[in-house]
């Protein structure tokens, strides 16, 4: 009978977890991309941008990620909505608010790779002539990366768990899909082993992209 019902429900389930995967995706990358260009204003910024950056990421991390997602679709779209008349849809303010988490971890985990480096690597640069961007992506980067990976795996994962909170702002995703489908068919615990086995098998491709970088850059 689950098999019935799961062949019965495939298109709904495939639409829902290909939600989950792009909002993943674009949550991680939005997300990575700030969080590093915060970590460089941490570890170089002058005291003012240190300890602003500093206060966003305390914040945005002692935040419950549903209390995040409530505040981005509620309080973020009404200020939108009396400031220019405009509001983000659900799936929008769920990325929004998973690529604020993930920018958070992401911006200690580059501060932290990046001053646990010798100070002596940025003065060899500079002495023979490179800029500071030079530095960073031909000497700092390359090393910084390679303990920035394996905490920055755990923090992807998390986005992908997270993106099952989504549901409570209407964003058929996965999970919702799936709760559903099970509800409508009595087959909870079927459905629901099939969703744990679904959000492994994302989790473990994620691992195994960040062993393959970790290989990558262990040549630099």
């Amino acid at each position: 009978m689950f098999l019935d019902s799961l062949k019965i429900a495939t298109p709904f389930l495939w639409a829902g977890l290909q939600l989950t995967v792009i909002t993943s995706i674009f949550a991680i990358l939005i997300g990575t991309s700030l969080g590093l260009l915060l970590g460089l204003a941490s570890a170089y910024g002058g005291f003012a941008l240190r300890g602003i950056v500093k206060v966003y990421v305390d914040i945005i991390r002692g935040i419950p990620g549903l209390v995040k997602i409530f505040t981005v679709f509620y309080l973020v779209n009404a200020v939108l909505a009396d400031l220019f008349a405009f509001t983000l849809s659900a799936i929008a303010c769920g990325i929004f608010a998973l690529a604020l988490h993930c920018s958070a971890q992401v911006a200690e985990m580059t501060r932290g790779a990046i001053l646990a480096l010798s100070e002596g690597q940025n003065e060899a640069g500079k002495a023979i002539g490179m800029r500071f961007w030079q530095i960073q992506i031909s000497i700092i980067f390359p090393q910084a990366i390679r303990q920035i990976i394996p905490t920055w795996v755990t923090s992807a994962t998390e986005i992908v768990k997270g993106t099952t909170l989504l549901s409570l702002i209407s964003v058929p995703e996965f999970f919702i899909t799936i709760r559903e489908v099970a509800a409508r068919d009595f087959l909870y615990i079927e459905f629901f082993g099939f969703a744990m086995l679904v959000y492994f098998l994302i989790n473990f491709a994620l691992e195994l992209l960040g062993t393959r970088l970790e290989r990558h850059f262990s040549y630099y």
